[in-house]
């Protein structure tokens, strides 16, 4: 889910009681642009079953020592 407008995306699936898991965004955006312009291109451009459900713009994403995306964080974050 990378897009004109962000610099890191990291998307995970979390426990939700209702579906089982939804899809989670984690994202570093480009400057000068918002969430609701990530939104709209997602919607133009991806199926409505990849697109997240929730999601959450960061300043940076959690690494490990690895300097892996540390997904295990993002997961604990929401």
């Amino acid at each position: 889910m990378e897009g004109p407008q962000t610099e890191q995306v990291a998307v995970v699936g979390i426990d939700c009681p209702k579906q089982g898991q939804e899809l989670c965004a984690f994202i570093v955006l480009k400057q000068g642009f918002t969430l609701d312009q990530v939104k709209d291109y997602c919607f133009q451009n991806m199926q409505n079953v990849k697109i997240p459900a929730r999601w959450l713009v960061v300043s940076e994403l959690p690494r490990n020592s690895m300097l892996k995306v540390d997904k295990t964080i993002i997961r604990n974050s929401f």
